[in-house]
């Protein structure tokens, strides 16, 4: 992956992270609402738990977003030995890489959707 590569994987990384914050402000804002309406007790987990990861897969995307803008400064992306790296391998502080932040992102976006889903399943209509 050469230097010109890397800023665009960079930016597509930037705007997918971008994407998903605004996805989730407004799944969990939804989630909320719903909250407050009040719902049966055995069914409140869910949607606590799907606006708990809402609200930690944003947090997540922030970072990532931050640490996309220090790292488009660093292109190209160079591993220790001085080879280029894949944008996902690139290490951002100790063993977490760009590529762990954001299956972390998309993991906590998952599973905040599946809990959602999950309640409007089991809710009583």
């Amino acid at each position: 992956m050469d230097a010109q590569q890397q800023e665009k994987a960079i930016k597509a990384l930037q705007d997918w992270s971008k994407w998903l914050v605004g996805l989730n402000v407004f799944a969990a804002t939804g989630c909320v609402i719903v909250l407050e309406r009040g719902i049966d007790g055995g069914l409140q987990p869910f949607i606590v738990t799907a606006i708990l990861c809402f609200v930690l897969a944003t947090l997540m995307a922030a970072l990532l977003i931050g640490v996309l803008a220090i790292a488009i400064q660093q292109v190209p992306l160079c591993d220790r030995h001085g080879m280029l790296t894949n944008l996902t391998n690139h290490r951002v502080q100790g063993g977490i890489t760009i590529g762990r932040l954001t299956q972390w992102q998309f993991v906590l976006f998952t599973v905040g959707v599946v809990n959602l889903l999950l309640w409007v399943a089991l809710k009583p209509a």
